[in-house]
Parts: structure tokens; sequence; C-alpha cells
């Protein structure tokens, strides 16, 4: 609270960087990059300041990053190579143009109408939480944990599953690998004056404070009270938002499932009260249906579908699916379904993760294989969604999804939105990587053709608004066990909705939903007061 309200004088504040230091060299690099973008922009990257993240982390772990491991000269050039990437000149400008919504001019009954559809946005923001001390950073897996074998491992985040060989939680107590996961929307306000006491069948002193606060709004805050419980309570809270029924063709788990080759078919689904996504094997999810009050409820997708380029089936969704694999964890609990595994071919540690809320589905994919040409990684639509409209940062006005080829930009898109009567999706796709040269070598497909030249790995054999991101790069060596590895994620977020009420408003919303999601709320955790 430097500049107070009524303050009449200038006020500076200097921030004290220690020279000669790991930390410093980093926030070093970050001032200089930060000086030489405001040259550029004219002073308005501070307008946009607070929306910059470091690969989805804070500043904070990246100098912690520093502290632990700067004195290494790859990780020194990994940090700056991440500074430079935050502080790019087309990223800023991006969140520049996004801050301003639109570029033309809007009445007034226009501007509030979309600001109606983000308040909406806003209550039903669905970014999940998670207490800071109870963060899981790396659950490590005992060697042939997840095949069951003793003849692999798997070196990231795997969550304990007693239906899969990585097994239960050998801890059943709440310590440092656990998750406590919540939404944003069931928080509530803080306590009053008066309130003095815990709530029944929790133990005493247990409880903690959790304050939420969105930082692209003003006095945006909520609380959420979390308590250790005699044993009585259902620590569901009496929600349920996400039902997923793994269902194996062939039976249970541990005691049917081809390990060492497929394919295991499945009939596997995810219901909330907003969208149903259907799954048939490991890697192949091939069926959308939002479910949301005003929707059709069509089957809208033909397929989530990663292949190395068009016209080349030798690697495919099908192909990893027939080959080694198994799961990790499927996990039905009342605020998220857990779905993850592992092993794509010659890549049997590559992983891939479905997170599943109430509105929301997050996608993560972990690329861990010997060095390949390039990938591509793309949503394709099936005949039950001709008639709606896709649109997209680079190409807001929109196209019709109807089998007649259309002109997109090669750019990669912040944000992606497809609506009609069957419903509306909002995708953000973003990628962490090491390897410098994927950005430049990555570019964006996008595909609306009933009788496309091109073979289908898979589906239905149309491209039907199909699109998604195409590395044309090569990709080196991502699997630890191979020795020297890069890195590369994808997240994939997905929010399924009702119909908009307005079709001119969707650009807008989703380019408001996208900027949320690079800024999420930010948290801190207190000792409960009674």
């Amino acid at each position: 609270r430097i500049h107070r309200i009524g303050q009449t004088e200038v006020c500076h504040l200097w921030n004290l960087v220690a020279a000669e230091t790991r930390e410093g060299e980093v926030y070093r690099r970050l001032l200089d990059k930060l000086d030489e973008e405001r040259a550029a922009l004219g002073g308005q990257v501070f307008d946009v300041l607070g929306q910059i993240t470091f690969d989805d982390r804070p500043l904070r772990d990246l100098l912690l990053e520093a502290i632990r491991y700067g004195d290494r000269p790859d990780v020194k050039a990994r940090l700056f190579e991440v500074v430079d990437k935050a502080l790019d000149r087309s990223h800023l400008q991006e969140l520049v143009e996004g801050r301003a919504l639109a570029h033309d001019a809007m009445d007034v009954s226009k501007v509030r109408q979309i600001r109606e559809e983000m308040e909406r946005a806003e209550a039903r923001r669905l970014q999940p939480h998670f207490i800071a001390s109870f963060f899981i950073e790396a659950f490590k897996g005992v060697p042939g944990t997840v095949y069951g074998s003793g003849s692999a491992t798997i070196t990231a985040l795997q969550y304990a599953d007693p239906n899969t060989w990585v097994g239960a939680d050998t801890d059943p107590t709440l310590d440092g690998n656990d998750e406590i996961v919540f939404m944003a929307s069931d928080a509530g306000g803080d306590l009053a004056a008066d309130e003095t006491s815990e709530p029944l069948g929790v133990v005493h002193s247990s409880g903690v404070a959790v304050h939420l606060n969105d930082p692209r709004g003003s006095n945006e805050d909520g609380w959420v009270y979390l308590f250790a419980s005699t044993g009585t309570l259902n620590p569901a809270a009496g929600k349920d938002y996400v039902n997923y029924q793994f269902n194996l063709t062939s039976g249970a788990y541990k005691t049917t499932y081809k390990r060492r080759s497929g394919p295991n078919p499945e009939t596997s689904k995810v219901t909330t009260a907003v969208y149903e996504v259907g799954f048939t094997d490991r890697w192949i999810e091939q069926s959308w249906k939002v479910t949301a009050t005003g929707a059709t409820g069509v089957d809208i997708l033909d397929g989530h579908k990663n292949q190395f380029g068009l016209s080349t089936c030798v690697r495919s969704n099908v192909t990893f699916a027939a080959e080694e694999g198994a799961f990790i964890a499927n996990i039905d609990g009342p605020v998220r379904a857990i779905r993850s595994y592992v092993g794509a071919n010659s890549g049997p540690l590559t992983q891939r993760t479905h997170l599943m809320y109430r509105d929301r589905m997050e996608v993560v994919t972990n690329l861990r294989v010997h060095a390949i040409p390039g990938i591509m990684d793309f949503l394709d639509y099936s005949a039950a969604a001709q008639g709606m409209t896709y649109r997209s940062s680079t190409s807001p006005a929109g196209v019709a999804i109807d089998g007649n080829p259309d002109t997109i930009s090669a750019v990669v898109p912040t944000w992606e939105a497809v609506s009609g009567p069957q419903g509306q999706v909002l995708t953000r796709n973003t990628f962490s990587t090491n390897v410098s040269t994927l950005a430049a070598g990555s570019q964006w497909f996008y595909r609306d053709q009933t009788a496309p030249a091109e073979t289908q790995c898979w589906g239905d054999g149309s491209f039907l608004g199909a699109s998604g991101v195409r590395v044309v790069a090569t990709i080196p060596n991502t699997d630890p066990s191979l020795g020297t590895f890069a890195t590369l994620t994808g997240r994939r977020t997905t929010e399924f909705s009702a119909p908009s009420a307005d079709p001119s408003t969707i650009a807008a919303v989703a380019a408001y939903w996208s900027a949320e999601l690079a800024r999420p709320l930010t948290r801190s955790i207190a000792t409960y007061r009674p």
C-alpha cells in the first residue's frame, strides 16, 4: 500500500537484487528483457505484466530453481530461454490486444452483453486449486510399478490407484505427496467477526483457511476452510460433479489387461451435467456430447488424433493402443476424474493424463520417446458437427464447418471456439519445451474437407473442422532412459457450455477465457481462526 488514496507525492519503489548470484542472473535477464520490450511496445507491456507466466509457473518458482540448480550451464540456459519466451514480443502483443478485447468500437448494449457473458464465465470458473503445502511436485514410481513387470519406470507425476499396478498410496494419511482439489466456484465469504466456533465432526485446531483472489478483477476474493475429520464427515462435502466409469471389455484390469500388446477395448465414459466424453481404448478418445441445457446433445467428435504427419499412419493413436502400455490411474472423485496411462509404441514412458471437471477437461501429454521427425495433435469433428462455426484468435469472424475447404492462418492461435445448436466448445493449447527450435518449427493445421486426398489414420475418413498443432521440426530425444534428453509437454484445455445466445460475442468471451487461463487465481494459506 505504498500509493495510498490521497497520496499527493510521487512514490518510488526499488527492487534490490543480489549481484553475482544464481537468482540474480535470472532476474537481471528478466529486467533487461522487460526494458527492451517496454521500448518496443511504448510502455504497454506494463498493462499486461501481471498476465505473464514462465512456462505456466510463477517467477518465484523460476528463481528457486536458479538457486538450487543454477550452477549447471544447461539449467541456466534453459531458465534464460524461459524468460525470453515469456517476454517474447509477439506474445506480449497478443496479451495487449486481448486486453482490449476487440479493435472495433462497440455500442453500450454490446459492451454490456459481452460483460454479462464474461460474468457468467466467471461464475463457472473451474480452475482447480491445490493447497500449497500438500501439492505433489512429483510422486516417483518404483521401477516397473506402472507396468507391474519391473522392466520400466516413470519419472513424472503419477497417481496412486489400488486398481492398477501402481497400487494404493503407501501412506493413507494426508502427507506431502497428496493433493487436495476443490472448485473455486464453491468458495464463500470470509468469516464474520462473531463466528468463533468450528464445524461439528472435525479435529480441534486442524483448520486451514485458503484465501483465493482473482488478479484480473477488483476485490474478487473467496475463502475455503479445510479441516481434518474425526471420521464422521463425507470428504466430498455433499458434491459430486463428475462420474467416471472405466469399463474394460475384457474384465478386471489387473487380471485381463494386455500390457505387452493391445488392443484393449473399452466402453469408458465420463459424464457431468454439462458434457459426456467417451473412450474406446488407451489413446482413443472419440466421443463428445455437450449436454448443457439448450444443446442438442449429439456426438460431435470423430477423434482427438495424433500422428507423425498427414497420410503418415505408421504411428497414430491406433498403433499406440495396439502396442505396449498400461494405466497409471482411473479415479472417479467428486470434483474431478483422473485417467492416466503410458505407452506409445517405441515411447513406453510417453504419458497422457486426462483431468476432467464439471465443465472443463484438461489433457496433459508428456512426450518421452527417441528422436522423431515431428508430430501432429489435432481435434477432428464428426458429421454431426456440421453447421457449427469454427473461430480462433487468428480467425475471429469464423468459418462454417460444412466439409468445404476454408483458408485459415497457419499461425498458432491462443484460443479456439466451435459453436452451434450442438453446444459450445472453447479450446486452448499450450506447449512447454526446452527445445528452442520447436516454436519456429510449429504451425497451425486446419482442414474442413469431406473427401480429402490424404489417408485418414482412423475415424470417419473426413476432415471436419479439424484443427491443431503440427510440429514439422525434428524433435530430439525426450526419453530420460536414453541418456541426454529434451522435454516436451502439451496441455489442451477444453471447456464445454450451452450454445451462445449471441454468436457475435463468442470471440470476445473466448479471448477473455483464454486470458483467464494464462493468469489463474492466486491463493494464500493461513490457520483457521475460530
